[in-house]
């Protein structure tokens, strides 16, 4: 996740809607050393906090930062598009919560 889309995986730990294309972006504007550097230890505590996931969750997680519709993970996880959503937003809300508990440097 960090690879693939970290500002995506960064805004998932900030935003209160489960949409990683959301307009929260923890990352600011300016640029420099202690920018890059606050941004990389962002990004390294959200895969900390991916990886305490249990991997269902996981799996949830990644799908939602990759942009699957609801309807494809209704279909990959066999339950109701419903069911899929609140399951998806359950395990955004866990890993928000792996995330403000890990240790900062």
């Amino acid at each position: 996740a960090l690879k693939r889309r970290p500002a995506a995986l960064l805004r998932l730990t900030e935003g209160k809607s489960s949409d990683p294309q959301g307009p929260v972006d923890p990352a600011q504007p300016d640029t420099g050393p202690a920018t890059l550097a606050g941004r990389l230890e962002q990004a390294s505590l959200a895969v900390r906090a991916l990886d305490l996931l249990l991997d269902r969750d996981r799996e949830l997680v990644r799908w939602a930062i990759d942009g699957v519709s609801s309807r494809e993970m209704a279909e990959r996880l066999q339950v109701s598009e419903a069911a899929a959503d609140r399951a998806r937003q359950r395990a955004i809300e866990r890993f928000r919560k792996a995330y403000r508990l890990l240790p900062r440097p």
